[in-house]
């Protein structure tokens, strides 16, 4: 990704640490994903790429058992 931003004047790449409360994601197996930005001014990146597909799937699917596993976790700290 840095090769491409050097070498392309109009690419450009921004990482943060932060999570981004204003962002929705949005991905269906086999179908495509949508990236969207709710605050002003909004935004919308869609794809169907397959390899972008599988990665935007894993990645939920991945936050998902983290979320349930915190859950999980509160219970049975609860119970103590």
């Amino acid at each position: 990704m840095m090769a491409l931003q050097k070498r392309y004047a109009n690419y450009h790449l921004y990482l943060t640490g932060e999570r981004q409360d204003d962002s929705a994601l949005y991905a269906k197996a086999e179908v495509g994903g949508l990236i969207v930005k709710q605050s002003t001014p909004s935004a919308v990146f869609a794809f169907g790429s397959h390899n972008m597909t599988n990665a935007m799937v894993a990645y939920l699917e991945n936050e998902r058992r983290k979320a349930d596993l915190a859950k999980d976790l509160s219970g049975l700290i609860s119970m103590l």
